[in-house]
Parts: structure tokens; sequence; C-alpha cells
């Protein structure tokens, strides 16, 4: 459960990113203004055997640093006492693409390296990885429709066996409707994923399906005025009420309108609290 917790969390940052990177970092955190980088800190109160702690732990800090255009050029997490644990590096080309990642900068190394290419328009068509020595340990292609929104990723090992299949479908908005993961030897579903959007392209309705499309999750989220969200309901698939994904979520903001601080409840307790430090240029 604790792994559970930690997942739904970090799924929430990450749920408006699609695979075609379409969408700039300033979009995906809600940030406005030039920011120059965040630094946010998570505490999470556990539950553990069905019983919830009595106290927030802390969980992670995390620190990206942006240039000009909004692009994040680094990533950074560090300890609970504020040492740093590693740190990745995203280099661009002229034209804004990523050229490379330099993943886990310890000790004076890097852990992975991820390498880009890109179609004529500027649309990422694959992403090679590699460990230390140099040596391949997988690669995504991706291919896109007309209107250049990612259509499919599928990931494959060194030796060119499939590990994962992912087919993406979009509405006339160009937003992300459904997602298919399917199996890779048969390719039959494994999971879907609907969404549906308010007229700001914000994620309202999110519906979670697995195999043989039985429903399994349906999570109903609104938004305050700045585009952050302030509730979410979760239901499972016969429509009863699922309490512990059931969050409520309340902000302080700056004076450019970004939060600094998230707090999380649920059933009517903190069980999230989430600051971040935020730098302007």
């Amino acid at each position: 459960m604790k792994n559970l917790i930690l997942i739904f969390f970090y799924g929430l940052i990450v749920l408006s990113v699609s695979a075609s990177d379409k969408n700039d970092s300033y979009k995906r955190e809600n940030l406005k203004g030039k920011v120059k980088s965040v630094t946010r800190t998570d505490y999470t109160r556990w539950t553990k055997n069905g019983v919830s702690g009595d106290s927030l732990s802390w969980t992670s800090t995390y620190k990206t640093t942006y240039n000009l255009e909004g692009k994040p050029i680094e990533n950074s997490s560090y300890n609970k006492n504020g040492g740093s644990r590693n740190s990745d590096t995203i280099p661009y080309d002229l034209n804004g693409n990523r050229l490379h990642t330099l993943r886990g900068f310890k000790n004076g190394k890097y852990s992975q390296k991820i390498i880009y290419a890109y179609n004529a328009l500027g649309d990422k068509t694959q992403e090679k990885e590699y460990n230390i020595d140099d040596s391949l340990v997988g690669y995504t292609l991706y291919k896109y429709n007309e209107s250049r929104n990612c259509i499919e990723s599928r990931r494959l090992d060194k030796n060119d066996n499939i590990r994962g299949i992912t087919i993406f479908e979009y509405d006339s908005a160009g937003n992300n409707t459904v997602e298919r993961s399917l199996i890779k030897w048969d390719s039959s579903l494994n999971k879907k994923t609907t969404y549906r959007y308010n007229t700001e392209g914000l994620v309202i309705e999110r519906k979670i399906y697995y195999a043989k499309d039985s429903l399994h999750l349906t999570y109903i989220s609104t938004y305050n005025k700045n585009g952050d969200k302030i509730d979410s309901r979760a239901y499972d698939g016969l429509g009863k009420s699922v309490k512990q994904f059931s969050q409520t979520y309340y902000y302080v903001y700056d004076k450019i309108r970004n939060w600094k601080k998230q707090t999380t409840k649920s059933d009517g307790r903190v069980v999230h609290i989430c600051t971040r430090k935020i730098e302007y240029y």
C-alpha cells in the first residue's frame, strides 16, 4: 500500500504528459512567468496494513532547472538532509529538440544515456537508451498522425524484441482521449485509459480499464480558476466511491499565482504535503 500511494501521487503529476513531448514543462506544471527552477519536496502519511500513520514523513526532493524557453535542462534529486543524490542533464539543438539526456550523475559518472532522433517536422521518432559503457539497453519508436499527434509508441529491447506497445487517440482539439497498452505477444488489450476534458483542456474524467475492457476505476476532477486541481473523486467499476483515492487539494500561492504549497486531504485528513520553491529569471 505504501508504494501504491506514492505511485498514485506521482501519477497525478505526470498524467497530462504525452509520448510526443509536444506540451512544454510550463503547461504540464501549470507554471506562470519566467521560471528558472522549481524545487519540489514531498511529505506523505504512509498507510501500512490498512492503518494510517500518525504523522507525515519526508518522501523526496527534486529540483528542475529551466532555460529561458521553459524547457528543462537539469533534473536533480536530493536526500532528506539536502545532499545531492544524482542529476540528469538535458541539452538541446538549435531547433529546441532534445539532443540527449544524461541520467544519474553521481560521483563524477552518469549511469545512463538517452539519445533522441526526430523527423523533418521536429517530432521525436526514436529514443535509444544506453548504459554508461555505451551498451544498448533498448529503444522506443514513435509514430504520428497528420496533425503531428503521437499515435503509437513501441518499446523494444536491445535484441529488437517488443516489450510494450501503446496506442493513442485524440479529439479534434488534439487532446489525448484514449490510451491502449497492448500485450506484446498477441496485441490484446492489457490496459485502456480514457480521458475527457473541459473547455480549458484540463482532464475532468479519467477511466481505467483492464483486460476485456472491464472498468476498474473512474476519476472525476475539478479545478479552480487558476487551473489547479482542487478535487478528485474515485469510483470503482460498479460506481462505488473509493475513499482512499478520493482527494481534495488546497493551495498557497506566490505573487505570480504559482502555488508554493499544496496540501492534500483524504477523508478529511491530511495525507500529503508538497512545497515548491520557485526561482524566476
